[in-house]
């Protein structure tokens, strides 16, 4: 579908899926996706990451299937985001122009105001999409929960910069610094 369809026929794309309320980057969320949680700091960061280079991991959408009907009709819960809202709302938040992020230069630009080439590269950036092949709800859910409560969050003094930051290097460590 598509971020730039989606903006250019918004009432077309939520006839096709009726059952969603919300969209991301033109795509239907699950009804049971948490509201966004990342602010301007984080989308900035996320973005900010993809120029350099870091991966930007995948987000996941459940397989397409389609209402038999007269009218495109997406079947409940077919080709909604199940994993990677934050994600890529940042990325909708800078392709819309609403989120400027810093350029070579440390200037805060919008997306719009970088030339082709610099569009070019950016859009070739890989975020993966992996497809999810279910369809019964309770299956996705199960899912969801799993994608999102599986792992255990990382605390403050985990930080690799922040320890060479708060603390003297022993001989044994460097912090990124080459070593004598």
């Amino acid at each position: 579908m598509g971020l730039e369809r989606f903006l250019a026929d918004e009432a077309e794309i939520r006839a096709e899926y009726p059952w969603a309320d919300r969209f991301v980057m033109g795509m239907p969320l699950a009804p049971w996706q948490r509201e966004l949680k990342w602010d301007e700091a984080q989308s900035r960061r996320f973005i900010t990451s993809a120029w350099t280079g870091i991966p930007l991991g995948v987000y996941s959408v459940t397989d397409i299937d389609f209402e038999k009907s007269d009218q495109v009709r997406y079947s409940r819960l077919s080709n909604c985001v199940l994993d990677g809202q934050q994600r890529l709302h940042a990325l909708e938040l800078y392709f819309t122009n609403k989120l400027a992020v810093p350029d070579a230069a440390g200037v805060l630009a919008l997306w719009s105001e970088l030339d082709l080439v610099e569009q070019r590269w950016f859009e070739r950036r890989i975020f993966e999409r992996g497809l999810v092949p279910m369809s019964d709800e309770q299956d996705l859910r199960q899912f969801y929960d799993l994608m999102n409560f599986g792992g255990v969050p990382h605390e403050e003094h985990e930080r690799a910069l922040a320890h060479c930051d708060r603390q003297p290097v022993a001989d044994d460590e460097h912090c990124g610094a080459p070593r004598p």
